[in-house]
């Protein structure tokens, strides 16, 4: 049923289902025509009704999104930043300026159309601030959109249901969580032990660049408790591994890095029941993590035979890659690889489809997926539920 306040701003109720095109244009409609000060009390009641009915930015299921902000007073300048923005082809980081929205004394609505099945992060640039959407609950850290932003799910976006329940690092009493604290270690190494760990089995190893990210952003801890419960996947241990304080650096093809990265094998097969060999073991990486990983697969073979790229960035010195392209150098074809690049992500999305038809030429197992998403800890997260089904599924 129409709000009353609809009603008070026209002769009749709201016509259109809510959560729709209709619904907007209506209320839009309603809200020229109505005096200055009913105009807040018209504009409470569209978002209270449309929140009850889908939430915010409205997707009435054609790839439509629509953003919508009511700001306090008319002076509040208001932009809308995204995935879909990036500063340009080169780089994921979003737009400065972003993309003007439509005005209408303090309401502020912008229509965007996308894939019906886009997944995204977004926020609103008010004077020069950049804030998430106040009328969207769903929220996360975007390492390129410049801090805590919303996030968009259109309609046909599947997202697996257990990933907004999951548990926080270290809270399944099952599991364990360690910090390494031994002289050598540095960056920091976090280990996760699985249920029902027993030094009498074998456990395959997942080794992920970024550990931080992954610990926190991710929560790969509480991914993995959650697959290793429904048995989708088998028991693994997973070692994350902090970046150096120049990561750039630290990710760009650094022989220091396979140095690194050694020495924490060794150590983690002498200290934990591992499956001690490169086919049980995985190297995953996101960004320039995947580009890290890349660089460990190609190099080290002998210690990591399962590689998961995640929008891998391989902007850097072009002449590393440059002899494998050109078959002066060949990959181990015992290598095996998953592959990810949002379609909104520019130059990451073109190379790594490069990146996959390379392998594929080369004889190598690869699986790559390139879903509506950004460079994003949100696509990341939903993509570490595939890849690891893919390495470890029971």
């Amino acid at each position: 049923m129409a709000s009353l306040l609809y009603m008070s701003a026209a002769a009749a109720p709201m016509a259109q289902p809510a959560h729709s095109v209709g619904a907007f244009d209506e209320f839009l409609a309603l809200y020229e025509d109505a005096a200055p000060d009913e105009r807040r009390s018209l504009a409470e009641s569209f978002i209270a009704d449309q929140q009850a009915a889908g939430g915010f930015p409205i997707t009435p299921g054609n790839g439509e999104a629509i953003f919508f902000y009511l700001a306090d007073s008319e002076t509040e300048s208001v932009h809308l930043r995204g995935d879909w923005l990036p500063r340009n082809t080169s780089t994921p980081y979003w737009s400065e300026t972003g993309q003007a929205m439509v005005r209408t004394g303090n309401l502020f609505h912008a229509r965007v159309q996308f894939e019906p099945d886009a997944r995204l992060d977004y926020a609103f640039l008010i004077d020069g601030e950049t804030r998430p959407d106040p009328n969207n609950p769903r929220r996360l850290f975007s390492g390129v959109g410049g801090g805590v932003v919303s996030e968009l799910r259109l309609p046909a976006h599947e997202r697996p249901d257990y990933l907004d329940t999951l548990s926080e690092p270290g809270d399944i009493p099952e599991s364990r969580l360690i910090s390494l604290e031994q002289d050598w270690v540095g960056p920091a190494i976090s280990v996760y032990l699985p249920p029902g760990y027993d030094r009498a089995n074998r456990y395959p190893v997942l080794y992920t660049a970024d550990g931080s990210a992954w610990l926190d952003l991710i929560n790969l801890p509480g991914i993995l408790d959650a697959l290793i419960k429904r048995e989708a996947i088998q028991p693994v241990i997973a070692v994350m591994i902090d970046a150096r304080t120049d990561r750039r650096h630290w990710y760009q093809y650094n022989p220091d890095y396979l140095d690194y990265l050694e020495t924490v094998v060794h150590f983690i097969d002498r200290e934990y029941a591992t499956k001690a060999d490169p086919e049980h073991r995985i190297h995953a990486g996101t960004s320039a993590g995947g580009r890290a990983a890349l660089y460990a697969g190609l190099e080290r073979p002998d210690l990591f035979g399962r590689l998961a790229l995640l929008s891998p960035s391989l902007t850097g010195p072009i002449h590393y890659l440059a002899p494998f392209f050109s078959q002066q150098r060949l990959p181990d074809t015992n290598l095996k690889i998953w592959l990810s690049a949002g379609s909104y992500e520019g130059n990451i999305h073109k190379d790594a489809k490069i990146l996959e038809a390379y392998f594929e030429n080369s004889d190598i197992a690869i699986e790559a997926i390139y879903p509506h998403q950004g460079h994003s800890f949100g696509a990341w997260q939903e993509q570490s539920d595939q890849f690891l089904r893919y390495f470890l599924a029971e």
